[in-house]
């Protein structure tokens, strides 16, 4: 597993998080984030749903499941090593729907509250137009990536990936038989102008199969004409709309209900 323990320096711990970036992404593009919840007294676990190897040969099944395995062996690890303190989850557009795809497999897992940034849980019209392209995965074809430079990982995404993206989007849908989703605390943050993600149709979503619990909030990237599909690094941002994200994933992993039972693992 490619994947990278944050520790925070002073004692006492209040708690862990399980961090994924997004489809294509570069891992570091969380680290703003992770710094500012090490200082909180939080350990990040950063994993990565990139691989340098190639997977030309991997079905667009294959990939969804081993994006699944990386979030299931870093909640498996941090559960195993930090019994006392409870998880979290802080995760980017693909991976937000990675985890709740994680969580509606794995009936018995997990975590005390989320936050989901730009979750892709529904696209929007520009994006899904990507359905049409994808038959061509089998000729080992991608499309070149619009996320910035210093972002995306690769300078184009294989379009079995977006094929395995795809395939759960449809799979979470409907969390019918996964009830237990939608009763975590969590806070959804996304920019009613991004591009790849539909405002409306997460809040659809998040009405349709969710409690009370979960809550989306609106944020917009600092320039116009900039890339819009939530950004997380304080550049694209801005300074001061990513001070204001990081305060609020602070003051929500902060809550009441998540004190750990004990500083230490």
């Amino acid at each position: 597993m490619k994947d990278k323990l944050f520790r925070t320096k002073d004692p006492p711990v209040l708690g862990v998080v399980v961090v994924v970036p997004g489809l294509n992404n570069k891992p570091a593009v969380m680290d703003s984030l992770v710094r500012r919840l090490n200082k909180s007294g939080f350990h990040c676990l950063r994993v990565s749903l990139y691989e340098s190897r190639s997977s030309d040969h991997l079905s667009s099944e294959a990939i969804a499941e081993r994006w699944i395995q990386e979030v299931e062996m870093a909640h498996s690890r941090l559960t195993k090593s930090y019994k006392r303190l409870p998880l979290f989850n802080l995760s980017y557009s693909l991976g937000a729907l990675v985890t709740i795809r994680f969580l509606q497999m794995k009936k018995s897992a997990l975590f005390r509250r989320m936050v989901l940034l730009a979750p892709a849980l529904v696209l929007a019209k520009r994006a899904s137009l990507i359905h049409f392209v994808t038959p061509l995965s089998a000729f080992g074809l991608a499309l070149p990536s619009l996320a910035p430079d210093a972002v995306r990982a690769r300078s184009a995404t294989p379009l079995r990936e977006y094929a395995a993206m795809l395939r759960m989007v449809s799979e979470v849908e409907s969390l019918a038989g996964a009830e237990k989703i939608g009763r975590i605390r969590t806070q959804l943050f996304l920019n009613p102008k991004d591009e790849l993600v539909s405002y409306q149709g997460v809040r659809d979503w998040v009405q349709r199969n969710t409690s009370e619990a979960w809550t989306l909030d609106s944020i917009r990237v600092g320039s116009e004409g900039a890339y819009q599909h939530l950004v997380v690094s304080k550049d694209a941002l801005g300074k001061v709309a990513w001070k204001e994200l990081a305060g609020k994933v602070t003051r929500f992993f902060k809550g009441p209900d998540c004190i750990a039972e004990s500083s230490q693992p």
